[in-house]
Parts: structure tokens; C-alpha cells; sequence
């Protein structure tokens, strides 16, 4: 038993290490974040279609609140988005693309069995569905969609559009690559 302890704990240590050297050697933006991407989320106007200004819109004010932040790197998706895969298949066929998966070797999406966890302690519990052709912008939105060029814009406007459509009215959403989690931690 303590060998197997001993072992555990070898293995989150080189974990550890792997995850701090990934994050070490990511280049994180240090500029301040310009006005018009403050701007953007200030508003929040398409809420229903971008996942990034759908889970702003979710917070509203949290002065006062308590916020659980799990597994969110270097903070900038602090709002609980987090990689899916509710269809195996499609995601096999997603990492044959030559779009980049972000992440160490061992990190994964959440599956069924992860979400049922999750829903177990949250009460009110919601999922929303996206990317599933908006992970291709990985391709020409490069930066902030802000300060891109408009073509890139609107061709990730069609993309996130195109998305919606698929998840809320096609039924696809299993196909979808991340969705947004929410919920209040309940009684367990």
C-alpha cells in the first residue's frame, strides 16, 4: 500500500512538471488588454453565438460572489469553458486536422461520465455547445478577433452562426468541441 502511494505520488510529480514546463514555454500576451476587446465585452451583444461573451454574460457582477476556478491555466478561460468529447468517433476525426490541440499530453476532454459527475454537485446545471466548425478559426484568427481583419471576422461570424445553427437546431451539439458549464455548487 505505501508503494503504491509512493508510486502515486512520482507520477503527479512528473505531471506537475510536465504541465509546468507546457505552461513555461507558452507565451503569454503581458500588454494590457486593448479597449476594444473591453469594449466587446462590455456589451456582450452576441451573446448567443460566441461562447467567450455567452459565458461573460453568465457572470454579471461578482462582487461578493465565491468563484471555483478548476484547471484553467494561465486564467484566461477562467470561466469553467472546457474541452468535450461526447462523440469519440467525430473526435478522431477532429485530431486528424492540422489544427494544434492546446494542452499537455495527459490533459483530455470531458466525456459523459465527467459531465454527470460535475451535475452531481452543481444545481442548476447547464450546458451550452460550441465549436464545432469555430475550431477551424485555429486557421485564420490569429490574436484577438477584435483586432483582426474583417475578413477573418466575418468569416468566424459565419463560423459561430454556422455552429449555433447545428447545435440548437440541427441537434448536433455532440459534435461540439467545448461547451460553456454553469451552475451553483448544491448541497451534496
Amino acid at each position: 500500500m505505501l508503494e503504491q502511494a509512493a508510486q502515486a505520488g512520482r507520477c503527479n510529480q512528473e505531471r506537475w512538471a510536465d504541465e509546468a514546463s507546457y505552461f513555461d514555454a507558452v507565451d503569454y500576451p503581458t500588454a494590457p488588454i486593448h479597449p476594444l476587446v473591453i469594449e466587446r465585452y462590455a456589451r456582450c451583444c452576441h451573446k448567443d453565438y460566441f461562447w467567450s461573451e455567452y459565458f461573460f454574460s453568465l457572470l454579471s457582477d461578482v462582487k461578493g460572489k465565491h468563484i471555483l476556478d478548476i484547471g484553467c491555466g494561465a486564467g484566461d478561460n477562467a470561466v469553467v469553458v472546457e474541452p468535450v468529447n461526447l462523440s469519440p468517433n467525430w473526435r478522431k476525426l477532429r485530431l486528424l486536422l492540422p489544427v494544434p490541440a492546446y494542452g499537455t499530453a495527459d490533459e483530455r476532454p470531458l466525456e459523459e461520465a465527467d459531465l454527470h459527475a460535475i451535475w452531481r454537485y452543481l444545481t442548476d446545471f447547464e450546458m451550452r455547445f460550441f465549436a464545432i466548425l469555430a475550431r477551424l478559426s485555429r486557421f485564420f484568427l490569429h490574436g484577438p478577433y477584435e483586432l483582426a481583419p474583417w475578413p477573418a471576422r466575418l468569416a468566424y461570424d459565419a463560423a459561430v452562426r454556422a455552429d449555433y445553427l447545428a447545435v440548437h437546431h440541427l441537434g448536433l451539439g455532440k459534435l461540439a468541441a467545448s461547451a460553456v458549464l454553469s451552475g451553483r455548487l448544491g448541497a451534496t
